[in-house]
Formats: C-alpha cells, sequence, structure tokens
C-alpha cells in the first residue's frame, strides 16, 4: 500500500482488528482505485465493505462538477470585459428588474448575503453599480450604473457565445430541465 503520510512508513492493514491511529489514513478521495471494488468501497480496517455503488452516480457530485465547468466557461469568455460570471449576473439583475436591496439580489441569484456584499464591493470600486442607504437604515440598496450597463452590453456577445455553445453542447432538453431545477428549488 501507498505512503500517505509522506514519512516513508507502511500504513497497509494486514486484516485482523487494526487499533492503530486512523488519522494516517487518507480520504476516502485518495484512495487508490483499486481499493474501490464494483460491490462496495473496502474501509482499511476490516476490510469490509459498504454499499456505495449508487454514490458513483451522486448528482449532488455531478452538479458540482457541471456547475464548475460552465462557470469557467464564462468567467473566460468575460475575463477581457474585466467581469467574473458572477458579476455578469448581478449586473444583468440589476438591469432587468432596477435597484434591489443586497438581500434581495443575494436571493435572486441564490447567494449568501455575506458573498453578495463582498461581490458587490468590487463592483462599486469599479463603478459599476452604486449601494445606498435604504428607506430602513438596515438595508442597502444596489442600482447598475451607466458604465455598469455599458459594461454589461459590451460583454453580451461573447456571453451569448457561451450560452449557446453551452446549451447545444448540452442539448435543449437538458438545458431547460437544468433551468427548472435551479429555479424550483433556488427559492
Amino acid at each position: 500500500m501507498r505512503d500517505f503520510r509522506g514519512d516513508g512508513g507502511i500504513t497497509g492493514v494486514t486484516g485482523g482488528d487494526f487499533r492503530g491511529d486512523l488519522s494516517t489514513y487518507p480520504p476516502l478521495f485518495l484512495l487508490p482505485f483499486n481499493l474501490i471494488h464494483p460491490i462496495g468501497v473496502y474501509t482499511l480496517s476490516a476490510m469490509d465493505t459498504l454499499p456505495l455503488d449508487e454514490a458513483r452516480n451522486c448528482l449532488c457530485l455531478a452538479a458540482r462538477r457541471a456547475a464548475r465547468s460552465i462557470t469557467r466557461q464564462f468567467d473566460e469568455a468575460l475575463r477581457d470585459h474585466g467581469l467574473r460570471s458572477t458579476q455578469f449576473s448581478a449586473l444583468a439583475v440589476l438591469s432587468l428588474a432596477g435597484p434591489k436591496t443586497v438581500k434581495e439580489l443575494a436571493g435572486i441569484l441564490s447567494a449568501d448575503r455575506t458573498t453578495m456584499t463582498r461581490n458587490l464591493g468590487v463592483l462599486e470600486a469599479g463603478r459599476l453599480v452604486t449601494i445606498r442607504r435604504g428607506d430602513d437604515a438596515r438595508e442597502r440598496v444596489t442600482e447598475i450604473t451607466t458604465k455598469g450597463r455599458r459594461r454589461i452590453e459590451a460583454a453580451m456577445a461573447d456571453w451569448q457565445a457561451v450560452q449557446q455553445r453551452i446549451t447545444q453542447s448540452m442539448g435543449d432538453e437538458a438545458a431547460d430541465s437544468l433551468r427548472a431545477i435551479a429555479w424550483s428549488q433556488g427559492r
């Protein structure tokens, strides 16, 4: 067995009851593939099997990997415009829906308020949005600026090219299903 501790020691198990320090063993995702059996995943202690075959088709993992891949493609296309996909989305919402509180915008974009505040700070520093106090002194209202509107208009063609390429790659039905899941579960 490979040494996951990095000190040259052997971390294998000879069978029987193991009473050593389990912190020397790697997380499951670092296990060599030969320890993953078609019926389950062998533990490193008594070589018991766990019925984890269904985990190979985990929708959560697939969605996270797909989201990262899609986000990376949009980020690459928007980079020349000085935007990231999250910033483009915020500007698009503000452009379409008008001024929103940080809480409202975070809800629409399925982001937590802390992340939204940080992202809006970057847009405000670039003078793409303005942030002002709302009617309630605790609220902050965000609005797209003329510069922000021009930036998103300039980026639109590149955004559309990625949108079309990904939609074509996954097919209209899968793209519609993805949108349906996002809008039904995001609220």
